[in-house]
């Protein structure tokens, strides 16, 4: 039986992180910007805010034209397509054999499977929906937070428009960008799994793949090393399935009996490069420079790391809970 190469995979992750660029651009940024020219053209021709019934009409107005962004629902659309396509890409590297689940199979698991994102010691939970309508819900609540501090304060209609302007441009395009991302990785996943469930009578393990370089979370660290190139057996999942936080990179492999992770793969170290599949994160961690390896775990669990008192594997607890340094070292 024929092993799969990990840089099929990786190319495979690679246009992904293409096509969640080309989303943003072309359904997240431009359904803000409108958002953003409605909300200006509702303070237009507000020198101030003089009554709280007038505080109230604004606040609903704005609230109105950010649940009117059209491009969560045009992303979304995407989204299912490309669950489709992970799921067909699956049945083309696995064993002979294999096939691709139906498009409705496709569907119901995406619309039935919840993200459960680890942040801190904080753990969101919710679909793909939910975690739209609590974007929505943060955007409306920040801008209308800048017009209850105007009214307040006495601010003018432009003043509240030019922070209100900033507001966009920074903290909300930044969050519409990590949760746009992470929808991706989601829909993704999804795919993949509904071809391991069209299949289990073939696949018999699921192996985690993280990207080696810098940015990589303590979490998807911990996972790797923990896991390895061995995974787990089908059904035995002990973690959940990607994205495991915002911005989550991590992606699940399939492997029928008998079948291996094989070739090279990239990575990005002190030099980027290329790397055999075999290679573990720990080695490949501590190969880098001691520059590099405080970048990547911050100066104190580096110093640890390098004198053998931190595993990888011990940046999480068995949940994937982020431990601090006094539990690491206790």
């Amino acid at each position: 039986m024929a092993n799969i190469n990990i840089d099929e995979i990786l190319r495979r992750q690679m246009r992904l992180a293409q096509l969640e660029q080309n989303g943003i651009r072309s359904y997240i940024a431009p359904s803000l910007r409108q958002a953003l020219a409605d909300i200006r053209a509702i303070l237009a021709d507000v020198d101030n805010i003089t009554s709280q019934r007038q505080l109230r009409q604004i606040e609903r107005a704005i609230k109105d034209a950010i649940q009117g962004e059209q491009g969560w629902a045009l992303l979304t659309d995407e989204l299912q397509t490309l669950a489709e396509r992970e799921n067909q890409f699956m049945s083309t590297i696995v064993a002979s054999g294999t096939v691709a689940a139906d498009s409705e199979q496709v569907q119901q698991l995406a619309k039935n499977t919840m993200m459960i994102l680890k942040s801190g010691d904080a753990t969101r939970s919710g679909f793909w929906s939910d975690f739209v309508e609590q974007n929505l819900a943060s955007q409306a609540d920040n801008v209308n937070g800048i017009v209850r501090a105007g009214y307040a304060n006495g601010l003018t209609g432009r003043e509240m428009r030019g922070q209100i302007s900033n507001l966009f441009d920074g903290m909300l395009m930044r969050h519409a960008e990590a949760i746009a991302r992470t929808g991706y990785n989601h829909y993704s996943s999804v795919g993949r799994r509904a071809f391991a469930d069209a299949n289990k009578d073939i696949i018999a393990r699921e192996v985690p793949i993280t990207a080696m370089d810098s940015r990589v979370s303590n979490i998807c660290l911990s996972i790797a090393a923990r896991y390895g190139q061995r995974g787990w057996p089908i059904g035995e999942n002990p973690i959940g399935n990607p994205p495991f936080h915002v911005n989550c990179r991590t992606t699940l492999a399939y492997l029928a009996d008998g079948q291996r992770l094989v070739g090279t793969r990239a990575a990005v170290g002190d030099e980027a490069g290329q790397i055999s599949a075999s290679t573990t994160i720990n080695q490949f961690v501590r190969e880098q420079s001691d520059e590099w390896q405080d970048r990547l775990l911050g100066k104190r669990r580096a110093e640890l790391f390098r004198q053998g008192k931190l595993s990888l594997k011990n940046l999480t607890d068995a949940n994937l809970q982020p431990l601090t340094i006094d539990e690491i070292l206790d």
